[in-house]
């Protein structure tokens, strides 16, 4: 029987597939694996491309760009890592324009934050070469946001609101737009 202050989940704190495998036999789960990963390496087609492998990045938000929404070297260094191995890297939440953004230091596309924005592109697609060479290029998504009612671009809530819902406007804390 659980209590209430009890949580059914616990820390991911394993360093090796034999603690999982431990922890599983605790709890009598079952938890089939294979080692060989081999399909996740063949090329995959995809909506009318052709991904280098199954690998996937799904987006994972930094909140490392500057305060123009510029990417800084931690966001460079983020994708060239996921570079190194990724057939799809879904990049994060970027917003489509400065006053919608979610915090101050995420990405935005902007008409001057496209020379930075391209670099990463660049990068990111030159780090996968260097790793699986030239016939290598991962499909790059862009996720594009913009968080009006939530947006908070200098930190602080900043809504913009094109329609008003009294569900939604009665949790806001500040004047609306």
């Amino acid at each position: 029987m659980q209590f209430l202050n009890e949580s059914p989940h616990e820390p991911f704190h394993f360093d090796t597939w034999e603690q999982i495998e431990q922890r599983c036999a605790q709890l009598a789960v079952s938890l089939p694996y294979d080692d060989d990963i081999s399909s996740l390496l063949e090329p995959l087609d995809i909506g009318g491309f052709t991904l280098p492998n199954a690998l996937a990045i799904h987006p994972i938000e930094g909140c490392d760009g500057d305060s123009h929404g510029c990417p800084q070297e931690l966001t460079f260094r983020r994708y060239r890592r996921f570079a190194g191995g990724a057939g799809l890297i879904w990049l994060e939440a970027t917003a489509v324009a400065r006053e919608g953004r979610a915090n101050p230091r995420q990405l935005c596309f902007a008409p001057e934050n496209l020379g930075s924005m391209k670099q990463l592109v660049d990068e990111t697609l030159r780090a996968a070469q260097e790793v699986f060479g030239d016939q290598h290029r991962p499909l790059l998504v862009a996720q594009l946001t913009h968080s009006g009612r939530y947006s908070k671009p200098a930190g602080v809530p900043a809504p913009i609101i094109t329609h008003h819902s009294q569900p939604l406007d009665s949790r806001q804390k500040s004047t609306h737009q």
